[in-house]
């Protein structure tokens, strides 16, 4: 895709200690061996990003919560089930892009997102909102049009807050 976000890259090692179903542990496991093997893997130690949608989300919130500001520079959030969660329990360090889908089909998605940016807006969390208002759940692998081009551009904000911020 000629849009897609350069730099960016999913990482499943495989190795020792990692448990398929334990979400929490799993992303320790592989945010650790980031850290550890920083140099040998080309990768800017403390420019790490975390990048979720959809389900995926909590687990990302988890990792947010546990590690915040520590070893996770930015997250971009994209259509997340946020569960709930609190923003005022997250760390206020971290700066966020979320990305909400206006005619999400999952019922009560959005509800609950829009309550997590209020919570978050409340802390004064460093959070970026895009709602992309004419499409659902998913957008990004069901929708090419030039207003998700655009959508998916600004999640390179994170190349802001992980790189240039600090030039």
């Amino acid at each position: 895709m000629d849009h897609a976000l350069p730099g960016v890259g999913g990482i499943l090692p495989r190795r020792r200690g990692l448990h398929l179903g334990s979400a929490a542990h799993d992303i320790d496991a592989v945010l650790d061996y980031l850290a550890e093997h920083a140099a040998s893997l080309g990768i800017d130690a403390p420019s790490i990003g975390l990048w979720a949608t959809s389900g995926h989300v909590p687990t990302a919130l988890g990792a947010l919560a546990r590690r915040g500001g520590r070893d996770l520079k930015a997250a971009v959030l994209s259509t997340g089930f946020t569960l709930d969660i609190a923003g005022s329990a997250l760390p206020t360090s971290v700066p966020t892009l979320i990305v909400r889908a206006g005619r999400e089909e999952n019922a009560g998605l959005n509800d609950a997102l829009d309550r997590f940016v209020a919570a978050a807006f409340a802390a004064n969390w460093p959070l970026t909102v895009v709602n992309h208002a004419s499409v659902g759940h998913a957008f990004e692998l069901n929708d090419d049009s030039a207003t998700t081009k655009y959508v998916i551009h600004h999640i390179a904000f994170t190349k802001f807050w992980l790189y240039e911020r600090h030039a």
